[in-house]
This record gives C-alpha cells, sequence and structure tokens, in this order.
C-alpha cells in the first residue's frame, strides 16, 4: 500500500491567511486519541475499510463516502477496524476559523455523502502541484476552495434551490461564472433566478460574486505583501486587472498596491 504525509516546510506560510500544515491522499491509518485536541483544522476522509471517529460525545461510522472536519483544539478520536486506509488536508489561518464558526457545530463536523473520488482528485492534484514548486499563494487558494467546498455541500439536499445557488457561488466565486450555467444548475430561467436571488440576499449575483474575490483579493494581500497584484486578481476570479483595481478601489478606498505596504 502506497503511503504518504507531506508536511508544508515553508517558512512563511503564516503569511496567509490560511495555509496547508500537512496533506496525503493515501494514509495507513492508525487509531488516533486526541484528549486535547490538535493543533490544526482537519478534513480526512476513508477511502477504505472502516472505523469509527468520537467527538462530542458521539460516535459516528466511517467507511467510504465518510468524512469528518475537526478544529484545533476539539477532543476526538478514530479508530480503525479492518486496515482503514484515509486522505486528509489539515490546514491553520484565520480563514479557517472564519470557516469553523460559520459551518461546523462545536468544531466538528461529520459526513457520509462525500463524493470520495472527487476528494481524493483534489488532494493528489494539490500535492502534485505543491511538490512541483506551486507558489504558497496557490496552495493557500487551493486549500481554501477544499474546505470551503466540504462545508458548503454539506446538507445542500435540505436547501431550497436559492439556498443552494448561494453556497454554489460562495464555494465556487473564484471560478468563470455564468449567469445561464447557475440557472441550469437551479432549473430555473435566468430572469427569475436574479429576481429571487436579489430579493433573499438584498444584492445581485453580479454583486456578491465581486464582493467574494475582493475580499479574498485582500486578505492575500494584506498577509502576503510579496505575493503580485496580478496574480492575486486571476487567482480571485479577475481576468481584466484594470476592473479588478478600479473595484478593489471602490471597495475599500486604497488601490491594492497601497493594501501591500500597510
Amino acid at each position: 500500500m502506497d503511503f504518504n504525509y507531506i508536511i508544508n516546510t515553508e517558512t512563511d506560510k503564516t503569511k496567509y491567511p490560511i495555509y496547508f500544515t500537512t496533506v496525503s491522499s493515501r494514509h495507513r491509518q492508525e487509531n488516533i486519541y486526541r484528549k486535547m485536541g490538535s493543533a490544526t483544522h482537519q478534513i480526512l476522509l476513508i477511502s477504505e475499510g472502516n472505523g469509527r471517529v468520537s467527538c462530542n460525545g458521539k460516535t459516528f461510522p466511517l467507511y467510504r463516502g465518510c468524512a469528518f472536519y475537526t478544529a484545533p483544539n476539539v477532543p476526538c478520536s478514530y479508530v480503525s477496524d479492518n486496515g482503514m486506509t484515509s486522505a486528509f488536508l489539515t490546514v491553520n489561518g484565520i480563514s479557517a476559523k472564519m470557516l469553523e464558526e460559520n459551518f461546523s457545530e462545536n468544531g466538528f463536523l461529520y459526513r457520509n455523502d462525500v463524493d470520495t473520488e472527487k476528494l481524493l482528485s483534489f488532494l493528489n492534484n494539490f500535492i502534485y502541484e505543491y511538490t512541483n514548486s506551486a507558489t504558497q499563494a496557490r496552495t493557500s487558494a487551493l486549500a481554501y476552495s477544499f474546505f470551503l467546498d466540504f462545508f458548503t455541500e454539506s446538507n445542500s439536499k435540505n436547501l431550497d434551490y436559492l439556498e443552494k445557488i448561494y453556497r454554489y457561488i460562495t464555494s465556487h466565486f473564484a471560478s468563470a461564472l455564468k449567469l445561464e450555467d447557475l440557472a441550469k444548475i437551479s432549473c430555473v430561467s435566468v430572469s427569475k433566478l436574479c429576481h429571487d436571488f436579489k430579493k433573499r440576499y438584498s444584492v445581485s449575483i453580479f454583486e456578491y460574486i465581486v464582493s467574494l474575490r475582493l475580499s479574498y483579493a485582500y486578505e492575500l494581500l494584506s498577509n502576503s505583501p510579496n505575493v503580485a497584484i496580478q496574480f492575486v486578481a486571476k487567482n480571485c476570479g479577475f481576468e481584466d486587472l484594470g476592473y479588478f483595481c478600479k473595484a478593489y478601489k471602490k471597495q475599500y478606498g486604497i488601490t491594492p498596491s497601497q493594501t501591500k505596504k500597510h
């Protein structure tokens, strides 16, 4: 059985709003008992075998299709019953803390509806990019996407179509989002989607997407003064650098370059 376990040894990783500490896409899972919790935010998924995870006084089964999140300093234990194989990504940073507060319950979230192949593919790609000299800004963006996707997909079957599209946009704000595609996902017309979205959230879909992109750009620039502005713009979903700078200054009253100097 293959085994990989990568530790992020970059010295300036704490300058980013979220940064990974360890990652593995295939790990022979040992029994873990953390009475004081861990020092990181972790998402762990099961690829083979089965076991159990216990947190906050509850125990849940683990098998392929299951995954769970634990926050720092949250007591947790998970054990293998028959040679369980896992994959995981652990991170730290202010963005990870914000996600925890918005989506988890007492620092823990269990899911038994994950697309295991999709998550494993993501982690394999993450490892490939990191080992082939991806920038820290890139691994930061990938880590944020992984955690945000995991949280926003949780219990999505119980949400109405507007909440589903809201979470989809929140999870994919850096991608090329078209109203026609969002309408197809929602199974409604473009006009109905736009009308209902603005009525529910008091902001247009376009305005919401731009605000998410600018917010993440601000975090990157504030915490990563050496990162290129053009790189930030592109990785936050802005293809036009001039438009990005104009929208950024309108939102924050200062330019991207001025933010880096603060």
